[in-house]
């Protein structure tokens, strides 16, 4: 029952709670979707052993874990999210078992117990209703811990491979595990030392699975540490990236402030409502007197452990949780990047509430604390699940930092268009926007990577290799382009005022909104009467434009540059935007300032209405004449003329 209960809450509305999907998620996601499909990453790269994610890397377990899912039910919040709800379960049995090496109806009691509060807690219901790569190192955490202390207390060697295979696992979940899991191995061996439970076929049987699933891993530092060229390991991939990012735990980020930091992480809050709550806090605050007594006891249990030569259990989850800090001590810590300090937190707290319970002598009053004790830890989470699935949580957090939503409606509805999707269409800028459409459009990473390619010497290449993809622009172009469509979320108040008062026609949708131009709803002026347009080079007053006369070098490349002004004579005001079409591209004029105009006209408004238009000069090649269009989005009047293109020298 306390099984279901728990799958049920983490599945009940997956696809809506939280709102939208992380953009770690949606990178791993793609990932995975394209291992699946082609048995390469986005960037190409044939099964990597680490994902370069946005260049600053990504555990490769969960998208692995998701290929299946994304294989069989497509890419979706949904088979995004599966492989850590179903891995979290697989850890409540787990950390269940820890309590089932003692014997005897107490430690069913215990077995029950710390099922029931890792359902209920609210850093495991948070961390696993989202699939980023970081979350899985709490779930294999306790499968890890579960093992390594059922290996001891077993003393066979199958035990301690099967452990050694978790802890080689543990590594791919996330990047801190390469500190954690080497600093506990050593702790643990020295402690199974001093007690007289270490034997060397053990710790063969440990170390050796452990370094061979190590050594890919290993060989991904090398290569990025002495900046090596990428190399294959077999079928696999030893990624290099083009953002190492080794330096984010160290000794120099040590202060009262970190330490203060890693403690409020694990057993409070942290500053990101996706991994806590703050009215509830992590493990609910009603817990943290009973995690204080659990962790005397346990340091209680420890010491005679040591004491007696015996093990104990709650030597591990001490030593983890210990060690946890202290690497949470030395980065900018918070409750995602120190979740694996969650998997002593059961055992700790089940460890508090017993000794609570032994201090009432008397069985009756015993039983009535227990109770008392389970109707505290569900009401309690009955009022956590009104406020996370009654409306109060998404309402206050409708749009999260680096959460973003997904993208299908909005491509389906731009592509099921014929005018639509006969345009450019530009997505107005969201967290790594390029993800979310290759996500939506599932465009195989072959056709991307033709069409955008990637050289990673380039210290330039990420923004152009994410600029756009066939007829999509990712972000929003400067001017407006009028001959366009765009995708706009509904937060992005600046842009969607910005397309409505330029005349464009909202198509709203769920999430977003398409925004498209219907040019007959503007007024065509008068060129002669409403048009007031001069040219001082590159067209002559028989607006006549002459490319080799006009040609010169911009930026090492050979450009045709045209300067003069213009205004709306009828409004007496610079033109939103002034394009010359050649061929099927546009170009738009960049503003420059006529004062002299200005002062001419006496109108001050004037001062902008100079033009200056850099084109390449390839763009003229085998073209007799270009379409000047002139928008006024405010009066909502546009004007447009024919310039003919002379490939001769004029006298």
């Amino acid at each position: 029952m306390v099984a279901c209960a728990a799958l049920f809450v983490h599945l009940f509305q997956i696809t809506k709670i939280p709102n939208g999907i992380h953009v770690d998620e949606m990178g791993m996601g793609y990932d995975a979707w394209c291992l699946a499909h082609f048995g390469v990453d986005r960037y190409l790269k044939a099964y990597p052993v680490y994902l370069m994610n946005f260049g600053g890397g990504q555990s490769a377990l969960y998208a692995y874990l998701c290929i299946p899912f994304v294989k069989w039910f497509g890419l979706s919040p949904l088979s995004i999210r599966l492989p850590g709800i179903l891995l979290y379960m697989i850890s409540l049995f787990c950390g269940a078992g820890i309590f089932m090496l003692d014997e005897g109806e107490m430690a069913r009691r215990k077995a029950l117990a710390g099922m029931a509060l890792m359902t209920v807690l609210p850093a495991f219901i948070l961390l696993f209703r989202i699939g980023m790569d970081c979350n899985l190192m709490l779930a294999v955490s306790v499968i890890f811990l579960y093992l390594m202390a059922r290996a001891v207390r077993v003393q066979r060697v199958t035990a301690y491979v099967a452990a050694g295979i978790a802890g080689g696992v543990l590594l791919y979940t996330y990047v801190i595990s390469y500190v954690v899991l080497p600093v506990f191995i050593v702790l643990l061996l020295v402690y199974l030392l001093s007690i007289r439970q270490l034997r060397f076929c053990h710790v063969l049987a440990l170390g050796i699975p452990l370094a061979v699933l190590a050594a890919p891993l290993i060989a991904v530092q090398v290569v990025n540490l002495f900046d090596l060229p990428e190399a294959q390991m077999g079928p696999f991939t030893i990624t290099r990236l083009f953002q190492y990012r080794g330096g984010e735990i160290g000794l120099n980020y040590l202060s009262v402030q970190s330490v203060k930091d890693a403690v409020m992480s694990i057993f409070l809050f942290d500053g990101l409502r996706y991994n806590t709550l703050i009215p509830f806090g992590t493990v609910y605050y009603v817990s943290l007197p009973l995690i204080g007594i659990g962790i005397a006891a346990c340091v209680r249990e420890f010491a005679g452990s040591i004491r007696k030569r015996v093990f104990c259990y709650q030597a591990l989850y001490l030593v983890w949780l210990v060690v946890m800090i202290a690497v949470g001590c030395c980065m900018e810590a918070n409750t995602n990047r120190l979740n694996a300090a969650m998997a002593a937190v059961p055992v700790l707290l089940v460890e508090g509430i017993w000794q609570t319970l032994a201090w009432f002598r008397d069985a009756r009053r015993r039983r009535i604390a227990a109770a008392a004790t389970a109707a505290v830890y569900l009401a309690c989470f009955g009022a956590f699940c009104i406020y996370y699935f009654g409306g109060s949580y998404t309402d206050t957090y409708a749009k999260m930092e680096y959460f973003d939503y997904p993208l299908e409606e909005a491509v389906t509805y731009v592509e099921s268009d014929p005018l639509c999707s006969a345009q450019t269409t530009y997505i107005s800028a969201i967290n790594q926007t390029y993800i979310y459409y290759l996500g939506a459009a599932l465009v195989s990473p072959f056709d991307f990577n033709r069409e955008n390619v990637f050289d990673r010497e380039d210290p330039l290449i990420y923004s152009k290799w994410t600029a756009g993809y066939g007829r999509y622009r990712f972000g929003m172009p400067e001017p407006l382009d009028w001959n366009a469509n765009y995708i706009v979320d509904h937060n992005n108040a600046v842009c969607s005022s910005l397309l409505r008062e330029s005349g464009f026609t909202e198509h709203r949708l769920t999430h977003y909104s398409v925004y498209t131009f219907d040019l007959n709803a503007f007024e065509a002026l008068d060129w002669k009467a409403d048009v007031a347009l001069a040219w001082d080079a590159g067209v002559n007053e028989k607006n006549q434009l002459t490319p080799e006369q006009n040609t010169q070098l911009v930026n090492d490349v050979e450009s045709v540059v045209l300067v003069g002004w213009s205004y709306d004579k009828k409004y007496r005001k610079p033109w939103d935007t002034v394009c010359l079409q050649v061929g099927n591209d546009r170009y738009y004029a960049e503003r420059v300032q006529r004062e002299e105009i200005a002062d001419q006209l006496g109108n001050e408004a004037l001062l902008e209405c100079g033009m200056l238009f850099v084109i390449p000069r390839e763009a003229f090649e085998h073209q007799t004449s270009a379409e000047l269009m002139l928008m006024d989005f405010g009066s909502k009047g546009y004007a447009r003329e024919r310039v003919e293109i002379l490939h001769e020298t004029c006298n």
